[in-house]
């Protein structure tokens, strides 16, 4: 699968979770021609630990395979991953 960025300036966690939720729902409920198609999601947020662009993308990537690892088709904050471990 694809993996691709959507940057929400000025958003917080709740708020960012609740968009990808959105996201993912809209994307299983539209009708594809070829299968069903779902996605997996991972969200990081900026905070005082995070000190460069790369660690926030590492920090949502975790996220995205702790989502996969769980089951596909869900969210994930990097909080859920780091509570997880």
């Amino acid at each position: 699968g694809e993996e691709f960025a959507i940057i929400l300036p000025e958003t917080n966690a709740a708020d960012a979770l609740q968009a990808a939720e959105r996201l993912r729902c809209a994307i299983e409920a539209d009708s594809w021609s070829e299968r069903t198609v779902t996605i997996s999601v991972g969200v990081a947020t900026l905070t005082e630990e995070i000190e460069s662009t790369s660690q926030i993308i590492a920090e949502a990537d975790r996220a995205l395979y702790y989502s996969k690892q769980q089951g596909r088709n869900r969210v994930s904050h990097i909080r859920d991953v780091t509570a997880f471990f």
